[in-house]
């Protein structure tokens, strides 16, 4: 009776420490009304009010608000977050076995009948052996380090995107300001051209020439309006702030670009730090290997030790038994498992140098053509200078009597050209900065008010406990 209840007692709590299946499908509808909801309770709190109806918006808040709620980041935080809790459990030994039976005796003789049913009891435990379980837990602490690396690199690419968003958002308001003033200009031009028609200075098709001129810088300033307008649909996408926000980006001095960035042999060092293509392979590369070695310590074979009691039925007498059960590596020594981890690292290895050459070849395209940019800005201010020289030129000629006002009209237009023209030429060699700087992996110019401390760094990973290391296992 005792033995009985022991038995049901251990059963009932095998049953109830076994997890337990819990649905939870996946509803659009349902994840749609939970994003309206929060949406609505968001946009009621006082804190988001005050966020819609005031202001500035600098890099660090921006930043700040991106960390916190960024989708993409929240999706690779949570798969970091599972890598983690599977790194801290130890991989568990193989189950024991327990053998119940009844053994059934036949011709037992005299008095045998009683003892024609005995019982039959058996139970196996397996020790694993070659560390095959101490592999298993490096696998999973390398796998959790390799999540915390794809957290980091892309949390370190999306502030990079944003720096890149937050400069080019700047000069592209900086234009649409500039292409204000030039149709006001041009406005002017042609308020002041009908005049000359009337003096019978100018023609009617000179009013044409202008008016087409408007239209033309009218439409300028439409496109522009759609880049940022694109531009703020990203940074809505990136920080998590509402498209309908008024906010401002504060317009903070930007970081001063220098007329050569550090040399090629500085810069291939640091990418190979920090360009995220060469860590995760490296991070893949690591767990190939750790995959390869869990693999070979699958021919060392495992021990099932066996006891085990019954009673015979032809004798009235106990029977007691322990074995030594493992499995002869003859034929399966794992071999092709082996081959197949082999080939992988081999692969990885080889994507690993093509990986570096590419970006060792595009390193020094995007230096080149950084240079370029930088000598089409050089030459961009020596025409901004002809430009108003020019103009103080055409001034002084009108009012010497030398060339008549269309021709001075013609000049203003030239060099309000030449000032957007610079407006581009400024921001297409910051682009080619930030191109350099992705490629690199990280930024290699600070903001006013930026620290190192704020940039994402793969070299700051957070340190795992060793608690699955499995050493004591060895």
């Amino acid at each position: 009776m005792k033995k009985s209840f022991v038995f049901w007692i251990s059963l009932s709590l095998y049953f109830s420490s076994c997890s337990v299946y819990e649905p939870a499908p996946l509803i659009p509808s349902e994840i749609r009304k939970e994003i309206r909801l929060q949406r609505e309770v968001r946009a009621s709190s006082p804190q988001y009010q005050n966020f819609l109806i005031s202001g500035e918006m600098d890099l660090r808040r921006a930043a700040t608000l991106m960390a916190q709620r960024n989708v993409d980041l929240k999706v690779a935080r949570q798969q970091y977050e599972q890598a983690r809790k599977l790194s801290l459990e130890k991989t568990p030994w193989p189950n024991p076995e327990l053998e119940i039976g009844g053994i059934l005796g036949t011709d037992l003789g005299d008095g045998g009948d009683e003892r024609r049913v005995q019982p039959l009891a058996a139970f196996g435990f397996t020790i694993p052996l070659g560390g095959r379980l101490a592999r298993q837990d490096e696998l999973h602490l390398l796998l959790a380090e390799k999540a915390q690396l794809v957290l980091l690199l892309q949390h370190r690419q999306s502030y990079q995107k944003l720096r890149r968003l937050y400069v080019r958002t700047l000069l592209l308001e900086q234009q649409l300001e500039m292409q204000k003033s030039i149709i006001e200009a041009a406005k002017k031009s042609l308020d002041i051209t009908k005049r000359l028609v009337q003096a019978g200075v100018a023609t009617a098709l000179d009013v044409g020439i202008v008016q087409l001129d408007l239209v033309g810088e009218k439409q300028k300033l439409i496109a522009l309006k759609a880049k940022i307008h694109e531009n703020k649909g990203e940074f809505s996408r990136l920080t998590g702030v509402s498209m309908e926000s008024s906010y401002q980006l504060m317009r903070e001095n930007l970081p001063t670009l220098p007329a050569k960035p550090m040399s090629i042999e500085k810069l291939e060092p640091l990418m190979m730090e920090n360009q995220a293509d060469l860590l995760l392979i490296k991070a893949n590369y690591q767990i190939a290997e750790k995959e390869l070695e869990q693999e070979i310590s699958v021919q060392t074979p495992d021990v099932t030790l066996r006891p085990s009691f019954e009673r015979d039925p032809g004798e009235d007498s106990n029977i007691f038994e322990l074995s030594l059960e493992f499995p002869l590596p003859l034929f399966d020594r794992n071999e092709q498992a082996i081959l197949q981890k082999k080939g992988q690292r081999k692969i990885l290895r080889i994507q690993y140098q093509a990986s570096l050459v590419r970006h060792l070849s595009l390193l020094r395209e995007s230096f080149e053509k950084y240079l370029l940019h930088q000598e089409e800005w050089n030459l961009n201010k020596e025409t901004l200078q002809k430009a108003k020289q020019n103009q103080e030129i055409a001034s002084l000629s009108l009012r010497s009597g030398e060339s008549d006002f269309l021709r001075y009209l013609e000049v203003e237009r030239t060099r309000r050209s030449s000032l957007f023209e610079g407006t581009i030429v400024e921001l297409d060699l910051y682009l080619a900065w930030f191109d350099l700087e992705e490629l690199v992996g990280r930024p290699l110019l600070f903001f006013p008010g930026e620290e190192e401390k704020d940039i994402p760094a793969a070299n700051r990973l957070e340190k795992l406990p060793e608690v699955s290391k499995g050493v004591a296992r060895e």
